[in-house]
């Protein structure tokens, strides 16, 4: 997943096409099978089913960081990104527990829809405390 990561920012920092194609080449030389599919699904905008709610993923931040819901709607329409906003807010993780591949993070997400919504708020604060 950090692979992906890294190769998402720095794709996003050039604007330059054939340095983008030697970074997107250079991941897929490395990546495994289901991470190149991953990826190319994602970066052509074919991201996985929604499993969680957003408004979910916003009150558990908020447990997580231990903020108030309208604390986080404030900051979240300053910051303007879901993802960002969430990032923002909870506290930095103090472990390293994971270097897990885009396809497991994947599936990670994927399975929380079957998940009772207290099990899939655990598993997400869970994977919020990892990096």
């Amino acid at each position: 997943m950090k692979n992906f990561a890294q190769l998402y920012a720095d794709l996003d920092e050039t604007n330059k096409t054939n340095e983008k194609v030697a970074l997107l080449g250079a991941y897929l030389q490395n990546a495994t099978d289901n991470d190149r599919l991953w990826a190319l699904a994602i970066l052509s905008g074919r991201r996985p089913k929604r499993t969680v709610a957003t408004n979910k993923l916003k009150e558990w931040a908020c447990q997580f960081g231990k903020i108030d819901y309208w604390l986080f709607e404030e900051s979240y329409n300053i910051v303007g990104d879901l993802a960002e906003t969430i990032t923002l807010i909870i506290p930095p993780p103090t472990e390293v527990r994971h270097n897990e591949s885009l396809s497991y993070w994947i599936n990670y997400i994927r399975s929380l829809e079957k998940q009772d919504e207290e099990i899939a708020r655990d598993k997400i604060i869970d994977a919020y405390g990892q990096y």
